[in-house]
């Protein structure tokens, strides 16, 4: 077994493909096949499924994965004590947010702070960006109400309600806010499985016995907040979600002010890494919710 070996398949299972794991370790395609044939021959594994579209992990790689997860995690924390990213001069951290919103606020803040941490960020629903944080894909992530786990750092950093968004033109318009009994019948836009503006709205629809009309599925706010220009129907988001666009309106929805507590989350081994430490207490010192840590 050799280190190289290793560096090749994380970076390939990472990537899901062996190119843009050549690109990401800055050597050649053939290079980073050879290592992999090199490692999978020595002790008699297949690490990975291989496709046209890519390669996909066997159940030994996925166990494989998990241990170099660990050991490059630890070998980031040993570089960034020795290589000046100890003085936070230097270094990167990777972000995934269900929102760009008030996570560019918190980047925003951090980057005054720190020019010298290079930051970059990645965006998806909540079970997505929760994912990305427990598989150590990213160093910390930015999410609406995830579950405690006691691997888990959690620091609350806002809440926000959601709103319905409806056309400009739309009869409800006019309306600072409606409750959840007026959606009773009417056409709905939701998204995506995964995201927790679905499952937050999903659930307290439930509870009241309030029926809508799905009329459509999107895998984005982006794409939900134009079907609703459209006409499409309501659709759903957080309050800072429908800035800048005239088109629409975002009526608050008086039962469910408050059920999106945007928090900063990261592993808690991964705390004391002093570029994510830094970030930590950005957050913190940004939080406008009480208690928060």
């Amino acid at each position: 077994m050799k280190y190289i070996q290793l560096r090749a398949f994380h970076a390939v299972a990472r990537e899901q493909s062996v190119s843009r794991a050549a690109d990401a370790l800055n050597v050649t395609q053939p290079a980073v096949t050879l290592h992999l044939q090199a490692l999978e021959e020595q002790y008699g594994l297949t690490l990975f499924h291989r496709a046209k579209t890519g390669v996909t992990l066997t159940r030994d790689g996925e166990e494989l994965y998990k241990l170099t997860a660990r050991m490059f995690a630890d070998e980031a924390e040993i570089a960034a004590f020795l290589d000046g990213t100890a003085a936070l001069q230097q270094g990167h951290v990777s972000i995934s947010a269900d929102g760009p919103h008030v996570a560019l606020d918190v980047v925003s803040e951090y980057r005054a702070r720190y020019p010298g941490i290079e930051v970059s960020m990645t965006l998806g629903n909540a079970d997505e960006t929760l994912d990305d944080v427990m598989s150590q894909r990213v160093d910390v992530g930015l999410l609406a109400n995830p579950p405690k786990h006691d691997k888990l750092l959690r620091v609350p950093v806002m809440r926000q309600n959601m709103v319905a968004v409806v056309a400009g033109d739309h009869p409800w318009a006019g309306r600072g806010d409606i409750e959840l009994a007026d959606l009773e019948g009417q056409p709905v836009i939701l998204r995506e499985s995964g995201s927790m503006t679905r499952r937050t709205l999903e659930n307290a629809l439930a509870k009241r016995g309030i029926g809508v009309k799905p009329v459509m599925e999107l895998g984005s706010r982006e794409a939900a907040r134009e079907a609703a220009a459209h006409g499409l129907g309501i659709a759903f988001m957080q309050e800072r979600e429908t800035v800048g666009d005239d088109r629409v309106r975002g009526l608050t929805i008086r039962d469910l002010k408050g059920t999106n507590l945007l928090t900063l989350a990261c592993l808690k081994r991964n705390a004391k890494r002093r570029a994510i430490a830094a970030l930590i207490e950005v957050a913190r010192e940004m939080s406008t919710v009480r208690a928060a840590s």
